[in-house]
């Protein structure tokens, strides 16, 4: 019998610990990710840091 109904996607998981963002440079890396972080949650996170930079006004301040 076919199913009418397609089973639901498999679960991402959870994230696991990684430094990065040194550009090639001689500091230690600016960004990390935590680990055990549910992948949903990074992604949702992600996207709304990503949303606040679009959003960003693009004027820049004279000093």
């Amino acid at each position: 019998m076919k199913k009418i109904v397609p089973d639901p996607p498999p679960a991402l998981g959870t994230t696991a610990a990684i430094p990065f963002g040194t550009c090639q440079s001689s500091h230690p890396p600016m960004f990390s990710v935590c680990s055990g972080i549910q992948a949903e949650d990074a992604l949702v996170h992600a996207t709304l840091l990503l949303r606040g930079i679009v959003t960003l006004p693009t004027t820049t301040v004279s000093t």
